[in-house]
């Protein structure tokens, strides 16, 4: 019950039993029907395998359409990121941990023409390592021995599928714990670590705020002007000062902020309006309902 067509395979089927029950064919060589089916049976095989695979792509389909369609309606809230590197662990002195250890965020975009649905890196996308909110508080556990790798990932570019990633994680597992690893079956009581990649969407948390925090430092030790939002912070300038400032790091007429605002998520158009509008006075008075920044 429930099965469709391409659920079952004839082969299952004894040929003496065909129209048996139901339908009484008179005058019908059993040899023929025979001979009948077995030549049409691989013809339907390919047709299932088929349709199981339209199936499967359906479904695919149908939820990243949701994913995106969630992500316009709540992307302040909400991020997709593509997540690497399953750690799988029940340290003695902690709460049991299955997660993924990177995570690199993405954009899922729905074509409005062909309904074509892709998942993009977006051009300010960063891999994270998420160690610390996870194991802070195990006592085998050794932050300050995965900086490098931290530092590594900031310093590079995303490459969430590649080999980078596969040989940082076997890294972080040398170095990050001091109990012996489980096996590749996960015999044993230590850590495991699995590459399993997954499209997740979770409620934003201060990654991205790090992150913005860690720009903002690479910023500052930078051998230009730091940006004008970071100078404004401990400064007033006046209009003139800040056109001379923007100048002076290199912008254009219609950039906004200079070359990098530093701008911790994407901005719609009323946004880039109000920060377009900044280039020309010191203060600009937006309205709107409360949470809309």
């Amino acid at each position: 019950p429930g099965a469709g067509p391409s659920d079952m395979d004839p082969a299952d089927v004894d040929p003496a039993d065909v129209g048996r029950a139901d339908v009484y064919l008179a005058d019908v060589d059993p040899a023929e029907v025979e001979l009948a089916y077995r030549g049409w049976l691989p013809a339907w095989r390919i047709w299932a395998s088929r349709a199981q695979a339209d199936g499967e792509r359906r479904a695919l389909h149908n939820t990243l359409h949701a994913l995106a369609a969630r992500l316009a309606q709540e992307g302040d809230a909400l991020e997709l990121v593509l997540a690497t590197g399953l750690l799988t662990w029940a340290p003695p002195d902690g709460p049991p941990i299955r997660e993924h250890l990177l995570s690199t965020r993405v954009r899922c975009e729905i074509d409005p023409v062909t309904a074509d649905i892709r998942v993009r890196l977006p051009a300010d996308a960063t891999t994270r390592l998420a160690d610390g909110h996870l194991l802070d508080g195990v006592a085998s556990f050794h932050r300050e021995r995965t900086n490098n790798l931290h530092d590594r990932l900031r310093h590079r570019a995303p490459a969430p599928l590649g080999p980078d990633d596969t040989r940082l994680l076997r890294e972080w597992l040398t170095l990050a714990v001091d109990v012996p690893a489980a096996g590749s079956r996960g015999r044993g009581g230590g850590p495991q670590v699995t590459f399993a990649p997954a499209l997740v969407l979770r409620v934003r948390d201060s990654a991205a705020l790090l992150s913005y925090y860690e720009r903002m430092l690479d910023a500052l030790r930078g051998d230009g002007p730091p940006p004008l939002g970071l100078a404004q912070l401990v400064a007033t300038l006046d209009t003139d000062e800040r056109l001379a400032w923007l100048a002076a790091e290199g912008a254009t007429d219609g950039a906004v902020l200079g070359a990098d605002p530093l701008l911790p998520l994407p901005t719609s158009p009323e946004q880039a309006l109000v920060l377009e509008r900044l280039r020309h006075d010191n203060g600009v008075v937006v309205e709107g309902p409360p949470g809309t920044g």
